[in-house]
């Protein structure tokens, strides 16, 4: 959903023990979880506080950093709106992934992702929103006044 971490150690095995039947924060602030869910990238290195109020933002060396940890070679992401609904940051290792077009009646497009082969190429797929009808408000309003 979100991003990393504001330590460069976690490992996957941590984060398959997380309790995900809390609300983030409950058990005591900057919890894995919190930081799953509302962490974001950033261009410059290092770790930032976020203007969330859980998370951090974090750079494309903490990115690596945690790549390398795990053995992984790429991070796909969401969370965050992206005017074309995906973005590729960090040197090609992290993906944005945002699939709701007209998000808050902004212009993005939404976007989903298809991974192919033995190597998992990657092939995004952008849309956009349908204009729909404005819709029709149902009322009895005899049933109303009898209230």
């Amino acid at each position: 959903h979100g991003g990393l971490f504001t330590r460069t150690n976690v490992r996957l095995d941590e984060i398959r023990r997380v309790n995900r039947f809390t609300e983030p924060g409950e058990e005591g602030g900057e919890t894995l979880m919190a930081q799953m869910l509302w962490s974001d990238p950033m261009e410059e290195p290092g770790f930032k506080q976020s203007l969330r109020p859980f998370g951090c933002s974090f750079g494309p060396n903490i990115t690596d950093e945690f790549l390398d940890t795990n053995q992984l070679q790429m991070i796909i992401r969401s969370n965050e709106v992206r005017l074309q609904g995906y973005s590729v940051e960090h040197g090609g290792k992290l993906i944005t992934l945002f699939s709701a077009p007209s998000y808050m009646q902004d212009t993005n497009k939404g976007a989903y992702l298809r991974l192919s082969g033995t190597n998992l190429e990657i092939h995004p797929f952008q849309y956009t929103s349908v204009v729909s009808p404005p819709a029709k408000i149902y009322y009895d309003l005899d049933a109303c006044r009898s209230m």
